[in-house]
């Protein structure tokens, strides 16, 4: 039996629960493809060509000032820093793309490595999976601009 999956950089959990001594292949329309036993749970994952065998431990990484990490099961973490414009408003592209979404990020403001309330930066929710925007104000509601803003993000 085969099972013919979209060229996705994702996990998934196969439980062959065929009556009798049947394997399960799991590929894509043109790559290569994992063997599933009966009786088992198999993790497999794509790699956007092929299905393998078990994800690996780690994805990719960049560990840098701007920088991100890939982490088993999909999930990913990023990071980014920059200074606000004169309207107070930091655009920047995500160090990676988010392949399905972006699940949350947060912002710190930071004056010479000290984290100030009286300035609140906020991710704002046009932020998408290749771009992050992050407003910053002070306690007024009034734009900073030049802030040093630090920003963390998941998705996958």
């Amino acid at each position: 039996m085969q099972i013919i999956l979209p060229t996705w950089l994702k996990d998934w959990k196969i439980n062959n629960n065929t009556t009798g001594d049947f394997t399960v292949t799991c590929r894509t329309a043109a790559g290569l493809g994992a063997i599933c036993l009966p009786g088992l749970t198999t993790t497999i994952y794509g790699d956007g060509t092929n299905i393998n065998l078990d994800s690996p431990a780690l994805g990719g990484a960049s560990i840098a000032g701007n920088g991100y990490q890939e982490l088993p099961g999909g999930l990913i973490m990023q990071w980014l820093t920059g200074a606000s414009d004169s309207n107070g408003i930091l655009t920047r592209p995500w160090p990676i793309p988010f392949p399905n979404a972006l699940f949350g990020a947060t912002a710190t403001y930071l004056s010479n490595g000290t984290a100030l309330a009286a300035v609140i930066p906020s991710v704002s929710n046009i932020s998408t999976a290749m771009t992050c925007v992050v407003n910053v104000a002070n306690s007024a509601g009034g734009a900073v601009a030049s802030a040093n803003v630090k920003v963390i993000a998941l998705g996958n």
